[in-house]
């Protein structure tokens, strides 16, 4: 009896060897599957938190998304927002006697003007893409008459789905003056009026790179930065549509200097600020960081741009005129030890820190 049951196990032992071995192998088969998979999807996780870089990880991090971007995949970061007031709570001899209003009334509209065809390089980008990011504006209107074609635009335009291109014909004459053709400046200082003019809001040049949200600002009828004595910057303006002083400092223009560069732009302003100093605030740093002579404090050294600043405005065009030919670019921007190179890395990376 004994026997026969042993015989018996022995048997089915046997008989069930193969299918036990061929389940074993499709459950291992299957483990094997789903482990796969979650490496996978772990590796996928890491990659889009990586991008997803923001103010407060000053660590190398920005690195990582710098080999994993493209022209077609850019970095999407997110700015901590930065809170800074600048002068915009002061009155008096220093910043104008226009009154704030109880709400905001300059439109949170951004507009950038570029006239003639010339290279849309990586600080222009820089330049949108830092209004778009700490403005945070409904619209961003590219006015121009030869809209860029190249890597840096197209990038300019997938990141920012708020930027619209407005095709814009260049003045040539300002109250039956004719502006002088060896400046095409004097053309986008009418049309930045015009536009004002019919919509208010806030108008950029393209190498004004801004680092705070503006809405302090923008209960002012009429505001602009003033970074020395005989000059109020016109490279950044925020006006509430047809305001007083805006419309004066445009029927300044019935005067046009036409041999003469900033007369009847800065300088004008200027003047027009001492006779209507009740219909202006002025901002005499926060706005604009150094004046245009000191340039060097942005571009070739280290310039603290993170106390109370909304706004910098880089005075590229004197660094050109002596590296016509250099390049910034998304790259080179991750090891440039200057004032100009942490806040690129700023909007671009999330990070002004050096990434090695």
């Amino acid at each position: 009896m004994t026997e026969g049951v042993g015989c018996l196990g022995r048997t089915l032992r046997r008989k069930l060897t193969l299918p036990v071995f061929f389940l074993a192998t499709v459950c291992l088969a299957v483990c094997y599957m789903f482990a796969a998979m979650y490496v996978v999807g772990l590796q996928s996780l890491n990659k889009v938190q990586r991008c997803e870089n923001t103010q407060n990880k000053i660590t190398p991090t920005p690195a990582m998304c710098l080999n994993e971007i493209s022209v077609r995949n850019p970095c999407k970061v997110s700015l901590l927002r930065r809170n800074v007031t600048g002068d915009s709570t002061k009155q008096g001899a220093l910043y104008g006697n226009l009154k704030p209003h109880d709400k905001m009334v300059v439109p949170n509209i951004a507009h950038f003007i570029w006239f003639t065809c010339h290279k849309f390089r990586f600080e222009n980008l820089i330049s949108i893409l830092s209004v778009h990011r700490s403005m945070r504006p409904e619209r961003i209107l590219f006015h121009t008459d030869c809209e860029p074609d190249n890597k840096w635009w197209f990038q300019a335009k997938q990141l920012i789905p708020v930027l619209e291109v407005i095709n814009r014909t260049a003045p040539t004459t300002v109250f039956n003056h004719t502006l002088n053709p060896k400046w095409p400046e004097h053309s986008a200082d009418i049309a930045r009026l015009q536009i004002l003019i019919e919509m208010g809001s806030v108008y950029f040049d393209t190498d004004v790179i801004v680092l705070a949200p503006l809405e302090p600002l923008r209960h002012y009828d009429y505001v602009a930065a003033k970074p020395s004595q005989d000059v109020v910057s016109n490279g950044i303006i925020f006006a509430e549509k047809n305001s007083r002083f805006l419309r004066y400092f445009y029927n300044s223009y019935k005067n046009y200097i036409k041999s003469c560069w900033g007369c009847s732009s800065v300088r004008m302003q200027n003047k027009l600020a001492k006779s209507h100093w009740d219909l202006l605030h002025i901002e005499p740093t926060s706005l604009i960081g150094p004046p245009w002579n000191q340039w060097q404090k942005i571009l070739l050294e280290k310039y603290d741009w993170q106390d109370e600043r909304f706004s910098i405005h880089v005075f590229l065009r004197k660094y050109r005129r002596r590296n016509l030919d250099y390049d910034f670019t998304a790259e080179n921007i991750r090891y440039l030890n200057t004032t100009f190179g942490e806040m690129c890395r700023y909007i671009y990376y999330g990070s002004p820190a050096l990434i090695h």
